[in-house]
């Protein structure tokens, strides 16, 4: 993982942040696809997770579920009910990334890549940042909607508070 000066993490966070309602949106539709199994989250969910987190490209866990909507199993309806708006949005991550680094160091002048990255390395590394937010995001809403299923209530409006 590269270190992004603090100027260019804060935009990705901003980002996140930003498109935050899109991504809780996403992970309704996750819990309407995939629910349970048996009250315990999803193994797909899980998979999804993990491979998020241990992934060192974006392209990484756009693959995962690209495979994952392609298999045969049970599993892959539930991922093609998802898979390609998911990927819709990670996608737009590749232009966003270029022109958060773009700008970044348009306005810091001064800012002096290392001498061992190029602004590629620097637009790969953001665009996974965006890809984590957006899926940490997106489980998060998956086990937002499960704990509410879990105590008896409905689905809630994405953010909602039980009442």
């Amino acid at each position: 993982m590269i270190s992004l000066h603090r100027h260019l993490a804060n935009e990705v966070h901003k980002y996140v942040d930003n498109r935050a309602k899109t991504f809780q949106d996403l992970g309704v539709k996750y819990y309407r696809a995939f629910g349970t199994d048996q009250h315990a989250i999803s193994s797909q969910i899980r998979n999804l997770e993990q491979i998020t987190y241990q992934a060192e490209r974006l392209v990484d866990i756009e693959n995962f579920i690209k495979i994952q909507m392609g298999k045969d199993g049970g599993g892959a309806a539930n991922w093609r009910k998802v898979g390609k708006e998911t990927l819709v949005e990670l996608n737009k991550f590749r232009e966003d990334a270029k022109a958060h680094v773009k700008g970044f160091i348009k306005d810091h002048k001064d800012y002096a890549l290392p001498e061992h990255l190029t602004q590629q390395d620097l637009e790969l590394e953001v665009r996974l940042r965006l890809g984590r937010g957006c899926i940490r995001t997106l489980v998060s809403e998956y086990l937002f909607q499960k704990a509410l299923n879990d105590q008896g209530f409905r689905e809630q409006p994405v953010g909602g508070a039980a009442g």
